[in-house]
């Protein structure tokens, strides 16, 4: 099998660009190289004559001219373009005139006669002067170099592309029609006819080219419409029909030529219309169909307005059609910023700093050029004079416009440093995952971020850059970040690397925080040792010695370190658990006050796992209300009901007692309730105490970890604890 050959972008780039040069330098040699007279000609609107507005010899005002070299002067002389004529006839006509005036240009003297009968005598200089050229010649040529060059960029990048090749066709397809354009609606007078024949074939050739190309871009990009076999049927039938256009095989030509722009224009808008519906759902696609199409349309629709259009109903072109190619350039100004901010044919960053790059290059040869041209000033000086002008003038623009184009808000050093440090030393892992979330929006704000089960070893990009995976670490799960930029760009190289030194400093201090975890359990585990064999022992002798009314104190003491010693060795218990120690230890302490206790048995929770501040602080959240409802309830009988609501656990504790009344939710006797509830917000709970018709009700809410769900049974369960 034949090996494909890879170029360089950069090589391609280069020789693009010297191929660009080669034709703006065409137009001027062929521009330059006419007989000039010096003369200001127009037309005037009420006589239909033509008027020299410059100084005559023997008419230092100008004036209306009625021939030149003996040869009558007509206003259809001064036509910029031969096609916006009637007909094919009045066309030939012209160009038949135009070879004869230029003939009688190329004398050595050529007499001109006013319409008062004044004749003066000419003598025509050999070379145009550069500085002659009027404005409507440099908008064609600098439009036609700006669509050559954008589309050039393009297809560097992705030469074996479809999208980028049709895109480049319509940069090629602009700059042989202006640049052709700019030399013969740019004369002074006349061109000879051996010149002006192929650069109207040119300028028509061109003109096919773009419409052909940019029909052909709608059709595959975004998304691929209809079936290959359709398009291709499609293209082959729009480029035979503008080849029998350009080879005068109908009878009018040049009717046949706008139409077929006007059938191109349909064509690229049916496109769109089929594109629209063929992007939804797809944001990237359709981000990018949005600036494409607005960007095309902006010009070409511009164009047929004020010159198409007219020119096709009869009449004549509301501006002149040097100055309409300026719409042109709208387009690929438009799409090479739309290339920037949403990645339209998915180029690197890499390729917008070569751009830039080539943009400082190309303005040095430019101001260079124009120094020596216009202010006569030595070629070394005008380039020392370029070199100072790019560095403090083009560089900071160039920084400027990166910025508002390709760059994206990025987190500095501090800012990384101080999210990654919030996560890692975060109080619990649902505050760690939100602080995770929290920072992956700053640096990317993508569009969706959702978590996954299995995720990859290090932050990988899928999806050709419109999806990141963010791998799973000791305690943040793994995450999938869509379409970044609020789905106004893709993920690239830059962005990679950065969710790389993000997660590299996540796992540093999360190893760092596990070494000095891991020694804060080994003197907790050494607290807890002393605390049960030491304070434990003397409790449990002191009980079976103490009086009977003092051993539910001792009783519930030992308890308490029991839970303590548990803390400190880094026990996790299950909420099942806890609960049921919870309701044994309240149905022993409501007895012994009197009081009856409504606690189903199977109010009981489930089997996940929790942590020591978790329980502690709940229980002694739940000891504390039960010593409220003892003390002051008055009640006869305690209710308590238990639900969980996904990861939410809500206990209801209600009483038949006196309640509360206005004191809730403070305590007259202290700070109990404050402290309980100051516990519950910790973990991110709350205390609330609702209206009850008799008595007192508390419901207690608090978040709870999600159960632990075995993969091979797919059943809520827990795993063993440490």
């Amino acid at each position: 099998m034949a090996r494909e050959r890879v170029w360089s972008p950069n090589g391609l780039l280069v020789a693009a660009g010297l191929f660009c040069l080669l034709s703006t330098a065409a137009c001027l040699y062929f521009s330059l190289q006419q007989p000039w007279l010096g003369l200001a000609l127009s037309t005037n609107e009420a006589t239909g004559m033509i008027v020299a507005s410059a100084p005559l010899p023997d008419a230092p005002e100008g004036g209306t001219i009625a021939s030149i070299g003996g040869m009558a002067l007509e206003a259809t002389d001064l036509v910029e373009d031969p096609d916006t004529l009637g007909s094919d006839a009045a066309r030939d006509r012209f160009m038949q005139r135009q070879g004869e005036l230029h003939r009688l240009l190329s004398s050595e003297s050529v007499a001109v006669t006013l319409a008062g009968g004044t004749v003066a005598t000419l003598h025509p200089e050999p070379l145009r002067p550069v500085l002659t050229l009027p404005p409507s010649f440099w908008v064609q040529v600098l439009s036609g170099a700006i669509g050559f060059m954008v589309g050039a960029w393009v297809w560097c990048f992705k030469p074996y592309e479809t999208a980028p090749r049709f895109f480049f066709l319509s940069g090629i397809g602009l700059m042989v029609s202006a640049h052709a354009a700019a030399i013969y609606s740019s004369r002074e007078l006349a061109l000879p006819t051996e010149l002006f024949i192929p650069l109207s074939k040119l300028n028509a050739t061109g003109t096919g080219l773009f419409g052909l190309a940019i029909t052909g871009l709608f059709l595959n990009s975004p998304a691929k419409l209809l079936t290959r076999l359709w398009r291709q049927a499609i293209l082959g039938l729009l480029a035979l029909a503008h080849l029998v256009a350009l080879l005068d095989l109908v009878p009018d030509s040049r009717t046949a030529v706008y139409g077929l722009i006007f059938v191109d224009m349909v064509l690229i808008l049916a496109a769109i219309g089929a594109q629209v519906r063929a992007t939804r759902g797809d944001p990237v696609g359709r981000t990018a169909l949005r600036w494409l199409a607005l960007s095309v349309l902006v010009g070409t629709l511009g164009f047929m307005a004020v010159v198409g259009a007219p020119v096709l109903l009869g009449g004549e072109a509301i501006v002149s059609q040097g100055y309409a190619f300026g719409l042109f350039a709208v387009i690929y100004f438009g799409i090479a910023l739309g290339l920037s901010r949403h990645r339209l044919f998915d180029l690197g960053e890499w390729a917008f700093r070569l751009l830039f790059f080539l943009g400082a290059a190309a303005l040095i040869v430019v101001l260079d050029g124009l120094l020596v041209l216009l202010l006569q000033i030595g070629p070394r000086s005008a380039l020392g004079l370029g070199l100072i002008a790019v560095a403090l003038i083009y560089l900071p623009l160039r920084d400027r416009l990166w910025r508002l184009t390709a760059g994206r808000r990025i987190l500095n050093e501090d800012e990384l440093l101080a999210g990654v440090t919030g996560i890692a030393f975060a109080p619990n892992l649902n505050d760690g995952q939100s602080r995770l979330a929290e920072l992956l929006r700053r640096m990317f704000d993508p569009l969706e971020m959702t978590v996954i089960e299995a995720g990859p070893e290090a932050p990988a990009l899928t999806e050709d850059g419109a999806v990141l995976l963010w791998p799973a670490t000791r305690d943040t799960p793994a995450m999938q970040l869509r379409y970044p930029w609020s789905g106004r760009g893709l993920f690239s190289a830059a962005h990679l690397a950065m969710a790389r030194r993000a997660l590299a400093l996540l796992e540093r201090f999360q190893s760092g925080r596990e070494a000095y975890a891991e020694g804060a359990r080994a003197e907790r585990r050494r607290i807890a040792r002393d605390l049960h064999d030491d304070v434990g022992a003397r409790l449990l002798t002191g009980m079976h010695e103490a009086p009977p009314q003092a051993r539910p104190l001792l009783r519930e003491a030992l308890a308490d370190i029991r839970t303590i010693v548990g803390g400190l060795t880094g026990e996790q218990r299950t909420l099942d658990r806890v609960l049921g120690d919870l309701r044994h230890e309240t149905v022993r302490r409501l007895e012994a006050a009197g009081i009856a206790l409504d606690w189903p048995v199977d109010d009981a929770g489930d089997a996940r796992l929790l942590d020591y501040d978790i329980y502690k602080n709940l229980s002694s959240v739940f000891r504390e209300l039960v010593s409220n409802l003892i003390r002051h309830a008055g009640a006869g009988t305690a209710y308590v009901r238990v639900r969980s609501e996904a990861d939410l656990l809500v206990i209801e504790i209600a009483d038949d007692g006196i309640g509360l009344g206005e004191t809730a939710p403070r305590e007259t006797g202290g700070n109990g309730l404050r402290n309980a509830a100051e516990r519950l917000t910790a973990l991110g709970g709350e205390i609330a105490f609702p209206s009850a018709e008799k008595g007192t009700s508390i419901r207690i809410t608090l978040p709870l970890p999600a159960p632990y769900v075995t993969p091979e049974q797919g059943v809520q369960s827990s795993p063993a604890a440490p």
